[in-house]
């Protein structure tokens, strides 16, 4: 994850986000319309939004910045 401000593309913060899923085939994740990959998309996108707000968003004293 990387956050970057938007005038000059300077990088604001970046870390990464450790994935703790079972490991699956390549089919058990395309399978269902690819349902298992989405899921786990969808967690990520939950999870970089959350390290996000925390970082920026959190009043001094709070765990924020």
């Amino acid at each position: 994850i990387s956050v970057r401000r938007v005038n000059d593309g300077a990088v604001l913060h970046a870390s990464y986000l450790e994935y703790r899923g079972a490991e699956q085939k390549f089919t058990t994740w395309a399978a269902d319309d690819a349902h298992s990959f989405r899921a786990e998309i969808g967690f990520a996108e939950r999870e970089f939004g959350r390290a996000i707000l925390q970082q920026y968003m959190t009043p001094p004293g709070e765990g924020g910045r």
